[in-house]
């Protein structure tokens, strides 16, 4: 998959970002399909290093953590 970000500001690729962590998470089973696709849009962003690439899914992960939090919540009830 060939994807495309150049148009993207930092802010939107943030939340691009963000969303698919969030999308991953929400049904709490993770896949490998779901991890290479991360790893694709981190690639996208620019992160070509395999350390910027963790470094900036663990800041998304830190940011999207309350949310994920309420989604458990709310699957409880």
């Amino acid at each position: 998959m060939d994807i495309d970000l150049t148009d993207f500001s930092a802010s939107q690729k943030q939340a691009l970002l963000d969303l698919l962590v969030l999308a991953m998470y929400a049904d709490g089973k993770l896949s490998s399909v779901e991890d290479e696709l991360l790893q694709q849009v981190l690639m996208a962003i620019g992160h070509t290093d395999e350390v910027d690439r963790q470094r900036e899914y663990d800041a998304a992960v830190t940011r999207i953590r309350p949310f994920v939090h309420s989604i458990e919540k709310a699957r409880e009830n």
